[in-house]
């Protein structure tokens, strides 16, 4: 016979190998107890909880000062049965519980998460309540297809001309362009970012090696004044090669975006925000030149772009499907070059 005198399974109508449930669902499932020894209950009830929890510190030992910090999306009661005794055997409560479409997904990170949990609590008369806790993942769904700017290429764009001194005479070298361009901005778990990377080198300095991040952002955001407090990168997906130095040079990196991945979320919560960016980094080995740093945003959600065989080609395209041509007419200007604006794509 088991030593402990009940046992507590709680199962949701979804899938309860993943528990994983959509946000403007009802949560639903039943409770099942087990009881292996007559006991008496005042009652039982079931607690529907989701919250964002922030903590870390800034400073050093003596002047430390600790950001600590709680959202409450859901907490819920659900009432399940009165009290009275319960005798060995088998007992099931159904429940529902409505999660509204607003509420933001699960998400874990180094100085806090978003949580979602349901407690089954058993009132005991004479000594402490017993409670069973189970945690399941909320997604809020992101529709890419709702946000058109999503479906155009991004563009970013380096441009750097160097110092080059030779006795009591300085002068500029001619311009480094590094130019960084992905189809659409907007992605699915397990999708391929096609990025493309153009260099030309008209300056004396080679770039020694690029590397490629696909970097989760987390900002920590004070919910009394909205001020990002803090700000943690995830590396989720890393990729570096050598870079020959060659006047012209066209590299093509394909970045699968992890399976697991919660959607782009800067909005839901008013202290942890999610993003997403493609950082390229040209390392320079010069420490008095610096490095080529390029970011493009990239945007998560759950539904993939639907893209039309008869959608009119946009502007943006246009200059992507005439890159090779730009690249040429580029390496072959001397003059001086202001870097060209970039507009970043806006983050939702």
């Amino acid at each position: 016979m088991p030593t402990e005198s009940v046992r507590c399974d709680i199962l949701f109508d979804f899938d309860n190998s993943q528990r994983v449930i959509t946000s403007g669902q009802s949560l639903s499932g039943q409770v099942v107890l087990t009881f292996f020894k007559p006991k008496y209950l005042l009652g039982i009830f079931m607690n529907v909880v989701g919250k964002a929890t922030i903590k870390f510190s800034k400073g050093s030992a003596r002047n430390k000062r600790i950001f600590a910090w709680e959202e409450i999306y859901i907490d819920e009661e659900i009432h399940l049965v009165n009290g009275g005794d319960f005798m060995p055997d088998v007992y099931s409560y159904p429940f529902e519980c409505l999660l509204s479409a607003d509420f933001p997904s699960s998400v874990e990170s180094a100085y806090g998460n978003i949580r979602y949990y349901v407690n089954v609590v058993l009132l005991n008369s004479s000594w402490s309540d017993r409670t069973f806790k189970r945690e399941f993942t909320l997604i809020k769904p992101l529709d890419l297809n709702l946000h058109e700017y999503l479906r155009f290429p991004v563009i970013n764009k380096f441009v750097e001309r160097f110092n080059l001194c030779c006795l009591l005479c300085c002068f500029k070298t001619d311009p480094l362009f590094v130019t960084a361009v992905i189809p659409c901005s907007g992605y699915t778990p397990t999708q391929i970012i096609a990025l493309r990377i153009q260099v030309i080198n008209e300056s004396d300095q080679p770039i020694d090696k690029i590397s490629v991040k696909f970097i989760q952002f987390f900002d920590y955001t004070d919910r009394h004044n909205s001020e990002t407090v803090k700000v943690k990168e995830n590396v989720l997906v890393e990729k570096g090669f050598t870079s020959p130095f060659e006047r012209v040079e066209v590299y093509n990196v394909d970045i699968e975006v992890p399976r697991n991945v919660p959607p782009t979320d800067t909005t839901s919560s008013k202290v942890l925000k999610l993003s997403y960016k493609l950082r390229v980094h040209g390392k320079i080995n010069d420490t008095c030149r610096s490095d080529v740093f390029l970011e493009i945003p990239v945007t998560i959600g759950t539904r993939p772009l639907l893209f039309s065989r008869s959608v009119a080609t946009s502007p943006f395209q246009e200059i992507d499907s005439n890159s090779d041509s730009l690249l040429i007419a580029a390496a072959n200007r001397t003059a001086e070059l202001d870097p060209p604006t970039y507009d970043e794509a806006v983050i939702m």
